[in-house]
């Protein structure tokens, strides 16, 4: 959600400026995942994309939409880019 997003930044004092935040919203489709590659893309020839961070929920599908980001942003050139957040044991969410 956009809360996670807003709290994630917060926790790991990012520039709200410097980031572009993309929220699935519990879900993620095809045409989602081919926004964040668009993104990526745009993002890199314009501001030189240093990191890209990766931030779902500590469950069965977060892990699912990390696998499936990874590899739509692996197709972008960039995975090297990658910076995978984990939330502590216990939470489920950014915001708790």
């Amino acid at each position: 959600s956009y809360i996670d997003c807003l709290s994630y930044i917060q926790l790991h004092h990012l520039i709200p400026e410097e980031t572009i935040i993309v929220s699935t919203q519990g879900t993620i489709t095809k045409t989602e995942l081919n926004t964040i590659k668009a993104v990526v893309n745009r993002t890199y020839y314009r501001a030189r994309l240093r990191e890209i961070h990766l931030a779902f929920d500590n469950d069965r599908k977060g892990e699912e939409y990390m696998i499936k980001t990874k590899k739509i942003i692996r197709e972008t050139g960039h995975e090297d880019k990658i910076i995978k957040k984990e939330l502590e044991s216990g939470y489920k969410d950014w915001n708790e």
